[in-house]
């Protein structure tokens, strides 16, 4: 139990260095609106070219700080809403994924 914790905390320091500085609002730039379920919402800034993978980074870090939990949560997938798109090719760009609108909303559901 303690080595799956200590993999557990180290998937998430790895995840928190893996995410890098906001960057600044402006061309190229969308800001992604995570809608939780409990009615929450985060909000963050990143460069279109970026990977979703870097998304799930992001929110998987938020998440775990928001709960004051050592671990990433349990598996997610991130899906837009229409036309409801399932961003689960991490290796795409948000552009490639279709998360361009200067502000993208989007929802976390449990992974399948």
């Amino acid at each position: 139990a303690a080595v799956a914790a200590a993999s557990a905390a180290g998937a998430l320091e790895a995840a928190r260095a893996r995410v890098v500085a906001q960057p600044d609002a402006g061309e190229g730039v969308i800001t992604v609106a995570v809608r939780l379920a409990e009615g929450g919402r985060l909000m963050r800034r990143f460069a279109s070219a970026q990977f979703v993978g870097t998304l799930y980074d992001w929110l998987g870090v938020a998440l775990a700080d928001q709960l004051g939990q050592s671990a990433l949560p349990a598996a997610f997938t991130i899906v837009s809403q229409q036309p409801r798109t399932v961003h689960g090719d991490r290796s795409k760009s948000l552009a490639e994924s279709g998360l361009t609108d200067r502000q993208s909303l989007v929802f976390i559901e449990p992974a399948e």
